[in-house]
């Protein structure tokens, strides 16, 4: 055999031992992949028939949930061309003035630590009417200040030309809007379209640009008050039927587990969202989503965290431990398992930010407050630990609290030659 031959056979034999190598590396790696994924197959069986047992969730076959999802209504559609023009738009910017100025003198008799909020019924809205009484307008003294507004601006209301030149001279108060004293405004882009009613224009502000998650979407939704009023409702309904969920919530995206349970929670709120007239596909898959964003929030940074400062307050009030041996007390009770790793953390290395906000969740809470009282406050004083991200839901109800202020009273204005009248119709 020559050299070559013999160099020609070695090179051969090394490829062949080389191929074999990776062949039995890669045939080990599929094996481990195959016993990986047969485990967490086994494991998401488990978590369903688990769940099946406890009676949590809805286990339905793909036809059922076509059949939910088939009584969805498609989103209607939104004309954006259509503007307001001439006297139509006139009308507009004299009940927009009235709404900001309806809701200024609201701010000016509320106490500073009451919210709409507060006063929000089920229905949201709330009908006003103005007592509407005639005056020359020329009577009218030329002071722009909200105590002189409010006594003058009842005589000319009946005149729909007199209130538009009255208006227009102090700007329509877009400035209430412009210097933040309104928390919410009319968006420009939003009153020139002619298919939208005063609801509709209504838009909260994005304090920061980041209060709502989405901010720029939710104010294109141009949702009426009808629809919006039942996705409330809806998310309400999601919250409170998909709690079962917070046990997974946390769970890696990837894992067939977590999948299997997400797809449960989807049937379910096409289930619930079928239950409604108004509810579209798309907010149906919307409000699922943001509940669940919502829900991680909560499981993430709030769940057991007040129980745990409870847990610490108590041996610190009646017992007078120190704080850190107050946690490795609550630590050795294991009965907070989210809250286990980083009190171990703490103990091992240093409890001072636990500390620090155990503080500020228990100030001023003394031992004579009963134990109820106790945990309720340490909970409120968890919740604002860490600012919560607003979704659509949030952003809706902060929407129907100013509506309810200002009424969202129609004014129709009949120009004529004879003079124009202000005819009141209240929101539907």
């Amino acid at each position: 055999m020559t050299e070559t031959m013999k160099q020609g056979f070695c090179d051969n034999r090394e490829r062949s031992c080389s191929t074999a190598a990776r062949d039995n590396r890669e045939s080990a790696t599929n094996e481990i992949m195959h016993a990986v994924a047969v485990k967490d197959e086994e494991e998401a069986d488990r978590a369903i028939q688990q769940l099946n047992e406890q009676g949590l969730g809805v286990d339905m076959s793909h036809e059922e949930y076509l059949s939910y999802h088939n009584k969805l209504p498609c989103p209607s559609h939104v004309d954006t061309k259509t503007k307001l023009h001439g006297v139509e738009l006139n009308e507009l910017e004299i009940r927009l003035a009235l709404h900001r100025f309806n809701y200024v003198k609201w701010l000016k008799k509320t106490p500073k630590n009451e919210s709409p909020n507060d006063k929000l019924k089920d229905d949201y809205l709330v009908d006003e009417t103005f007592d509407c009484v005639e005056e020359d307008v020329s009577k009218v003294k030329e002071k722009c200040t909200l105590d002189f507004l409010e006594e003058n601006i009842e005589t000319i209301k009946e005149d729909g030309s007199k209130l538009l030149v009255f208006l227009g001279k102090h700007g329509f108060f877009k400035h209430f809007e412009k210097d933040g004293t309104l928390d919410w405004f009319f968006h420009p882009e939003h009153c020139a379209l002619a298919c939208l009613d005063d609801y509709q224009r209504l838009v909260p502000r994005n304090f920061g640009g980041f209060e709502y998650v989405n901010w720029n979407e939710y104010r294109r939704y141009f949702h009426s008050y009808e629809i919006e009023k039942e996705y409330v409702q809806y998310c309400e309904e999601l919250s409170e039927k998909l709690k079962w969920m917070e046990g997974y919530v946390l769970m890696k995206p990837s894992s067939r587990t977590w999948r299997r349970v997400f797809t449960r929670g989807n049937d379910q709120a096409t289930m619930i969202a079928a239950g409604f007239s108004k509810i579209t596909w798309r907010l149906a898959s919307n409000g699922y989503h943001e509940v669940l964003d919502n829900m991680s929030f909560d499981v993430c940074w709030y769940k057991e965290l007040d129980c745990v400062y409870f847990e610490v307050w108590q041996r610190i009030t009646k017992l007078k431990k120190s704080f850190r041996d107050a946690l490795e007390d609550v630590y050795n009770l294991n009965k907070f398992p989210l809250r286990q790793s980083r009190m171990k953390r703490a103990l091992e290395t240093d409890c001072s930010k636990m500390e620090k906000e155990f503080c500020t969740c228990t100030e001023g809470i003394t031992g004579e407050v009963t134990d109820q009282r106790a945990q309720e406050l340490i909970a409120e004083a968890v919740r604002k630990l860490k600012e919560k991200p607003k979704f659509y839901e949030h952003y809706i109800k902060k929407k129907m609290s100013v509506a309810r202020v200002i009424g969202l009273i129609r004014y129709k204005i009949n120009f004529s030659d004879n003079g124009a009248r202000v005819q009141i119709r209240h929101a539907a």
